[in-house]
């Protein structure tokens, strides 16, 4: 008799009746609610945002910066957008159309890597709200294919002309640290592509 009562107790306990029990379905119904969104949300595809995240801010610091050729003596450094001359530095007055073209891929590989961030946001943000539309992540994956193509074309253009004309002057004239920043940046939209192309389930 007192083993059955035992057993009532334990079970009556296991199983809050009332408030508590109201509480307790509100609690595990919220708890599974979080669990849902942390499933829902493609892994794959969030370390996608994470690496296009990450070739926009290492772009703009090598497209914003002047060491994509440079020699130490003299001390001259030459960017997309601007020169320096020690430590005076300043944009270009005049640009041939190579720089020109140069100039133009990465700042379209800049306002892609934006487009691309922003959109593999956006999907993410709708799936927590349980909002699923296949079309932006495949958008997101194609701005960031043309991201990585417009950054490595002007990294190209770059090689090709303005530092070979450089080398031209003086043998002494190297790749600087700006440079391999938007090459690497360039680099990582290829990867987040792939990322977001094999996670936009």
């Amino acid at each position: 008799m007192h083993a059955k009562e035992d057993l009532y107790r334990q079970r009556k306990g296991a199983f809050p009746s009332g408030k508590d029990s109201h509480r307790f379905t509100k609690d595990k119904i919220k708890t599974e609610g979080k669990m849902g969104v942390v499933r829902d949300v493609n892994i794959i595809f969030f370390i996608g945002l994470i690496i296009s995240f990450l070739g926009f801010f290492v772009h703009m610091i090598g497209m914003s910066t002047t060491r994509w050729s440079y020699r130490t003596d003299p001390d001259f450094e030459y960017g997309v957008f601007r020169y320096c001359v020690g430590d005076s530095c300043k944009y270009y007055s005049s640009s041939n159309s190579d720089l020109e073209a140069c100039q133009a891929m990465t700042i379209m590989g800049a306002i892609s890597s934006v487009i691309t961030v922003v959109l593999a946001c956006v999907h993410v943000t709708l799936i927590v709200f349980r909002r699923y539309y296949l079309a932006l992540p495949v958008a997101a994956f194609i701005s960031s294919l043309i991201a990585c193509v417009t950054i490595m074309m002007g990294v190209i253009v770059w090689v090709a002309t303005s530092h070979d004309s450089y080398r031209d002057v003086s043998s002494d004239y190297e790749l600087g640290w700006s440079f391999i920043m938007s090459a690497a940046g360039g680099g990582l939209f290829l990867v987040s592509a792939a990322l977001f192309l094999l996670g936009r389930d």
